[in-house]
């Protein structure tokens, strides 16, 4: 079993952090400039540094995350620039009255999102699957949608498969949050007709910024249910 003390190496590139596999003790690194007690720290560090190889206690890498961006990233795969306001706008139809399905099999990140959108007058809906998604879509429960891509059951691929195979779900924006590698993932999904995908871990005030964006530039799909 690892000791408390081991730390892992952190290999920064192009704007990226990156697990290499190696493993020291903490005695082997606490002296050198890539020593981090945190992952904050390590962020901090990479941002000013640009790229380097830094040293991080087991355990503080985020769960699943094969990259993590340095910079507060998303990327827009949209037709429209999204707007980039710091709060929701009102409009004909407000903003805040829309439904947003949280789709995800973490029920931690479900939890973390339905509530800090719900502080903005959102109406939130959940799903643990791509099953349970598709059937919240189908019965109008979701104006948005912010999904996972790796689910048991059916998996956030399988619902964008299902999605542009129907013509009542397709005008439901979707933005996919993934720890896949993020420019793999955004050439995958290039065709998808997704409004964005985010990287985890990610800003939830970037979240908001791009709930925005594709809420702007998607009427209203059906009534939510009550």
């Amino acid at each position: 079993m690892l000791s408390a003390q081991s730390f892992e190496e952190i290999r920064v590139y192009d704007g990226f952090a990156e697990r290499t596999g190696a493993q020291f003790a903490k005695n082997d690194v606490r002296r050198r400039d890539g020593y981090c007690g945190s992952m904050t720290q390590l962020l901090q560090k990479a941002r000013t540094a640009g790229e380097g190889t830094f040293y991080l206690p087991l355990g503080m890498w985020p769960a699943g995350a094969e990259q993590v961006p340095l910079k507060k990233q998303w990327v827009v795969m949209s037709s429209h620039e999204p707007a980039r306001p710091s709060i929701p706008v009102p409009a004909e139809t407000s903003i805040e009255q829309r439904c947003i399905l949280i789709v995800d099999d973490d029920p931690s990140i479900r939890r973390l999102l339905v509530t800090y959108l719900r502080r903005w007058g959102f109406t939130l809906r959940e799903a643990k699957n791509g099953r349970e998604a598709l059937e919240k879509m189908r019965a109008g429960e979701a104006d948005l949608v912010v999904m996972d891509l790796r689910m048991p059951e059916v998996s956030g691929w399988d619902v964008l498969r299902e999605r542009a195979a129907d013509t009542s779900l397709r005008p439901i924006p979707v933005i996919i949050i993934t720890a896949n590698n993020l420019r793999d993932v955004a050439t995958s999904l290039a065709d998808q007709n997704v409004a964005a995908v985010l990287a985890k871990p990610f800003d939830l005030d970037v979240l908001l910024e791009a709930v925005n964006g594709s809420l702007e530039h998607h009427p209203r799909s059906a009534p939510v249910a009550a």
